[in-house]
C-alpha cells in the first residue's frame, strides 16, 4: 500500500533532522517533494516536504 509522509518545519535543522529520522527507518521510497517558501511579510522560511513511500 503506497502512503504518505508530510513534513513541515521553520526551522531548517528541526526540518533535516524529522526527515532523515523517517528516511532511516527503512520504507521503500517511491518519491520525495521538497518546497520551501515565504511566509506573509515578515519573511518567515517555510520548508515542507511529501515523501510518498510503500
Amino acid at each position: 500500500m503506497t502512503k504518505i509522509k508530510i513534513f513541515d518545519s521553520r526551522k531548517k535543522e528541526d526540518f533535516e533532522n524529522q526527515v532523515n529520522e523517517f528516511l532511516l527507518q527503512g520504507h521503500e521510497i517511491i518519491d520525495i517533494k521538497y518546497s520551501a517558501s515565504v511566509l506573509n511579510n515578515f519573511g518567515f522560511l517555510v520548508y515542507s516536504a511529501m515523501i510518498i513511500y510503500k
